[in-house]
């Protein structure tokens, strides 16, 4: 199990009930896809763990690869993606329960999008 306990910015705060989130998903065969082994230490030895490298394409690349191998047969009930996400704002070795997400790596303002999207 996942040594940190969930704190929680916005969104959904149920994560442990009976009918979402840990408890509902015990019984599931779960994949846990995580960019490098540092960042699991050691916690997620009961899972298979996909290690991807550091970045979204990478990450895209690799769970592709993955996904593919298995064709029509993918025997996994549920994936975690885990990690650091990158962000600037949230105290290290604190678990999120990732409501909103923002591109902020990438520009695409002069297609018509906002910044961040």
């Amino acid at each position: 199990m996942c040594p940190y306990e969930p704190k929680h910015i916005e969104g959904n705060t149920n994560l442990m009930s009976e009918t979402y989130g840990a408890a509902s998903e015990l019984g599931k065969k779960t994949l846990i896809v995580c960019a490098l082994e540092v960042e699991t230490q050691g916690q997620l030895d009961d899972y298979e763990v996909l290690y991807t490298g550091v970045g979204k394409v990478n990450a895209t690349y690799e769970m592709t690869k993955f996904l593919e191998s298995w064709g029509s047969e993918f025997p996994f009930d549920l994936v975690i993606n885990y990690g650091t996400a990158g962000s600037r704002k949230i105290k290290k070795k604190t678990l999120v329960d990732c409501t909103k997400f923002i591109q902020r790596d990438m520009d695409v303002t002069g297609l018509g999008f906002m910044r961040g999207e």
